[in-house]
């Protein structure tokens, strides 16, 4: 295409750009909003335009005379008109407290007011425990109709207010007409409460008000605190309550209101609370005993029935969390139900879990937090070990079936099969040391290997809480032994120790950075490992030199020791450039030459005081001598460009000889 059909197709569409740009103003005018002023017209417009500017070639192209001159380059759209962006409202505390603070004071006092002019009437004589109560359902009624007037007619918001207001009084009548008076008996009153707020709740379900839904399931659930003045069935009051969480459910099945079914699971854990804190001895059987947990997994089995798709895993996960806390409430002692109860709960998760693919917390308590609480719960609540140790054992079996099956979700089976694991091995060998302690390494060890081949991180804390106790039982053992009465790396917690720190260096060795992980969390997490396994690697030599053969020998030898331990530390970190431990070696190499120069009084072989103070003197010169190379820069690599040929830095070069 040439340059002149170029401009000319340009043309045509500025002409088609100010014909809508002049249409747009003409609405604008019509419709009586403020508008810029008026553009010449497009034809004026272009006659008074310079040339434009070519965008394909930047030689001017030759125009005839007898051609109009090129229009204007386009011009930016017309801004609208400056508005203020709208920002999120602050709260309007004028606002608040004039509409809810004044209805909340009116009604305080106009309660207050009833409440003393019944007062006086009842000290007086006036007024019967029937009147008092009949009065106080009136009240109610009355407070109802005229709530529901204002819905109809003024404000609906009001309108519910004063609803809620109804239902309080109806409440607060049906206990006074229940265990204050006993006008009522306790059932008639719970009944007639129950009633109230169901009416509610039914109101709000046509009028699609969710929180005038949650009132009315708030007081239902209330009812039962209200109207008893001593507790009394734990079976029947959580029968009450599972109703009414799963009416509830049912009844907003379609509608997916989140408050509501959250307030279901505050609900529950009230009357979990309830039950598990409450006297047993209206009903001290087994049913009383086990109703908590049977009352929290009937709650899951709702929330999966009723809920709608998208909710229904979430409610069901967060149930079954109640059931462990419910498990914990167990006062009689463990028996084959309790690991049941736990494996119940525990299939029950997964099984809920494998619905949720893409919310990674969910997943995490389906697949982690719910199956350790349960396994929590039953080794709290079980006081015989092997029922204990079972439980742990049962937990890990069923996490590494499932590692197995499930590929995208290993990681969490194999962090709950490691944590199972652990506590079986601890709980079941917890009255031999040795064995335990070895168990413990040979665990750690174990589960290293799977790091290795799965990379999984999640693996790394319960391996390292594993060997740190394992480790801290060692030194325990190691401590407890005789005095100068036991020969040095060669007893039996002496062969704990030592394997011990071999799973401490099968773990730092398996978590040293892969070619494909070149963050800086892994090379820390490497250094942070590498560290602790030196740490009781130095811990372990120097218990087994505290109180070897004689206190002479052993003051000497821990001398000596921590002179090494301060070189090796230096040459490591110098070799390594890692800073900490030149550091810690330095601290270790003056620690050993203070102890040298002061604590060699308390040796009584002469031979060995002037021996460490000579050998510390040795090392401290080569500790001087390598700080004072000037092979390498401290704490620096060499530079990877760097010529082979090049002379050491700070050497002057004779450009003759280049």
């Amino acid at each position: 295409m040439a340059d002149e059909q170029r401009i000319a197709v340009l043309e045509q569409h500025v002409r088609a750009l100010y014909e809508q740009l002049g249409a747009l103003r003409e609405q604008l005018r019509a419709r009586g909003e403020s508008s810029p002023a008026p553009a010449p017209a497009p034809a004026a417009a272009m006659a008074a335009a310079p040339e434009p500017v070519s965008y394909i070639d930047h030689t001017p192209a030759p125009v005839a005379a007898s051609e109009p001159p090129p229009p204007p380059p386009p011009r930016a759209a017309p801004r609208a008109p400056n508005v203020a962006p709208q920002h999120a409202p602050d709260i309007d505390l004028e606002k608040l407290l004039g509409r809810y603070g004044t209805i909340a004071v009116a009604s305080l006092a106009i309660l207050m007011g009833v409440g003393t002019f019944l007062s006086w009437a009842i000290e007086h004589g006036l007024l019967g425990p029937t009147v008092r109560v009949v009065l106080g359902f009136v009240g109610a009624i009355i407070v109802a109709g005229v709530g529901l007037w204002v819905r109809e007619k003024r404000d609906v918001r009001f309108g519910n207010v004063l609803l809620a207001l109804s239902l309080a009084i109806v409440h607060v009548d049906a206990w006074a007409a229940g265990p204050h008076l006993q006008v009522l008996s306790t059932l008639t009153a719970l009944t007639i409460a129950a009633l109230a707020s169901a009416a509610l709740a039914a109101l709000a379900l046509t009028s699609e008000e969710r929180t005038l839904f949650a009132i009315g399931f708030a007081g239902a659930l209330l009812a039962p605190f209200v109207t008893a003045r001593e507790p009394g069935s734990v079976v029947a009051l959580l029968t009450y309550g599972w109703v009414v969480i799963a009416l509830s459910l049912f009844a907003i099945r379609e509608r997916g209101w989140r408050p509501v079914l959250w307030l279901t699971v505050i609900g529950a854990t009230v009357y979990v609370l309830a039950a598990a804190g409450g006297p047993h001895n209206l009903d001290n059987s087994w049913l009383a005993t086990h109703a908590p947990v049977i009352f929290a997994f009937a709650c899951a089995a709702a929330g999966i029935l009723f809920a709608r798709d998208t909710l229904r895993s979430k409610l069901a996960l967060a149930f079954l969390l109640l059931a462990c806390i419910a498990t914990l409430g167990y006062s009689i002692h463990a028996r084959t139900l309790e690991v049941g109860v736990s494996l119940f709960g525990i299939i029950a998760s997964y099984l809920i879990a494998r619905e949720l693919e893409t919310d990674e917390r969910w997943l995490v308590i389906g697949n982690v937090v719910v199956p350790l609480g349960f396994l929590f719960a039953t080794i709290v609540s079980a006081t015989d070990r092997s029922i204990q140790a079972l439980a742990a054992a049962a937990l890990t079996v069923v996490a590494s079936l499932l590692a197995w099956e499930d590929e995208e979700e290993r990681a969490h089976h194999l962090f709950v099969a490691a944590i199972a694991s652990g506590i079986a091995i601890v709980t079941w060998l917890v009255g031999d040391d040795t064995r335990c302690i070895a168990a413990l390494a040979l665990h750690a060890a174990l589960f290293t290997v799977l790091l290795r081949s799965t990379r999984s991180r999640l693996l790394v804390p319960p391996i390292i809480f594993s060997l740190m106790i394992a480790s801290a039982w060692t030194f325990i053992l190691l401590a407890a032994r005789s005095p100068y009465a036991y020969p040095p790396f060669a007893t039996i917690p002496s062969l704990c120790a030592l394997a011990v720190l071999c799973a401490w260096a099968f773990l730092a060795y398996a978590l040293q950075p892969t070619p494909l992980e070149t963050s800086a969390e892994h090379k820390s997490l490497a250094s942070l490992v590498s560290a602790m396994a030196i740490g009781v690697a130095f811990v372990w030599v120097r218990q087994e030199l505290v109180e070897a053969w004689s206190p002479d020998t052993a003051s000497f030898a821990l001398i000596i020791y921590y002179a090494l331990a301060g070189l090796a530390l230096i040459f490591a970190g110098r070799s390594r450039h890692v800073g900490l431990w030149r550091a810690v070696g330095l601290g270790l190499a003056f620690y050993a030459s203070y102890k040298a120069f002061v604590q060699t009084f308390t040796i009584n072989a002469i031979g060995l005081r002037v021996g460490a103070r000579i050998m510390v003197g040795v090392f401290l010169a080569a500790v001087a001598y390598w700080y004072r190379a000037p092979s390498k820069p401290e704490g620096e690599a060499p530079a990877p460009d760097a010529a082979p040929d090049a002379p050491p830095a700070g050497a002057s070069v004779n450009a003759s000889t280049l």
